[in-house]
């Protein structure tokens, strides 16, 4: 039973499933000083009817990088604060120091290691606690909040179980309730529209086929982040294959787009492809491509992800010459010569 109020009072259904799909909503940061209307999240970002001056982003994670891409294009001067020592903190490293670079180019100012600790109003200035000590960054019109979500579990306690990332659910979406589901962002996992989706998919089966067995685990979901460039990647990542894997078990196999002929004619100064895959057998167990179209490049090393699949495997395939996915080939056959 599932109790519903609206604007026609309180209503009781009845249902033999419940999935769960409330989603998140930005996480709070106060500023101090700072007017709600030059505060804005995900949420109010869309309604704006012309571009800031001057845009202070705060949180250096995929929203907050692909916004600072847009409305660098748009004109504004951006700021990027964050309290981590690099962007896009959840991916690889050199993935992180590859959009840094690529940020500063496109003339957004990184403000790395820091943390906003009030704003002026008077003269709009945004007031910043740094390595250096106090900093100031003058002129900011706007801020946008981007330092995470929060799921959105109100009235969930006590029905299912519930953590700091949402709602717990094993790999086919069942909650701690019989007949109730979850998905998407009121969970842990699968935060990304498509993975979401790929385990809505997974939800439908079990509902309307009961009867087949649940076998299998959940499916390898990959990550982009639409930056300029792109940053795409799939499987773990170095502290979760460290603490799986001894250092000598895996082999990293880095090639840079710009050495690449495609990467050469369409003048890529930013981006690779990097595989981590098992040393002696190939077995591919990660990958990060930073570089245009990253995100389109990626599903080829997800499958092989997904399927254990061998560089050695991937070195046999034939890629249309010059382009990006040739990159893959390169780490391939980089794999094939050591070994």
């Amino acid at each position: 039973r599932v109790s519903v109020s609206g604007p026609d009072g309180t209503r009781t259904l009845t249902a033999r499933h419940v999935v769960i799909a409330t989603g998140s909503r930005p996480r709070p940061l106060a500023i101090p000083g700072l007017p709600p209307e030059r505060t804005l999240t995900n949420e109010n970002l869309f309604e704006l009817t012309g571009a800031p001056e001057h845009l202070a982003i705060v949180g250096a994670g995929p929203i907050g990088v692909e916004m600072a891409c847009a409305f660098a294009r748009l004109g504004s001067a951006v700021t990027l604060v964050d309290v981590s020592s690099r962007v896009l903190p959840q991916a690889e490293r050199e993935a992180s120091a590859v959009l840094a670079e690529a940020l500063a180019d496109q003339g957004i100012d990184l403000r790395l290691g820091s943390r906003v600790v009030g704003y002026d109003a008077e003269d709009l200035g945004l007031e910043l606690e740094g390595p250096r000590g106090a900093e100031r960054v003058s002129g900011v019109d706007a801020a946008l909040i981007a330092v995470g979500r929060l799921p959105n579990v109100e009235g969930f306690a006590g029905v299912v179980a519930t953590g700091p990332g949402g709602i717990a659910v094993d790999g086919w979406g069942r909650t701690s309730a019989e007949g109730v589901w979850a998905l998407g962002d009121v969970t842990p996992t699968a935060h990304q529209t498509h993975g979401a989706n790929a385990h809505g998919r997974r939800i439908v089966q079990r509902i309307a086929l009961p009867w087949v067995p649940p076998l299998g685990g959940p499916p390898v979901v990959p990550s982009a982040v639409f930056s300029d460039p792109e940053v795409a990647w799939v499987g773990p990542t170095a502290p979760a294959r460290a603490a799986r894997w001894h250092p000598g078990v895996l082999t990293d196999i880095r090639v840079d787009l710009a050495s690449t002929d495609r990467g050469l004619t369409d003048g890529v100064r930013h981006g690779f492809v990097l595989v981590s895959a098992v040393r002696l057998t190939g077995r591919v167990v990660a990958a990060t491509i930073v570089g245009p179209h990253a995100a389109e490049l990626l599903p080829l090393l997800t499958y092989a992800v997904s399927r254990r699949v061998s560089l050695l495997r991937l070195q046999r395939m034939v890629h249309a010459y010059p382009t990006f996915a040739g990159a893959i080939g390169a780490v391939a056959d980089e794999f094939a010569r050591r070994t």
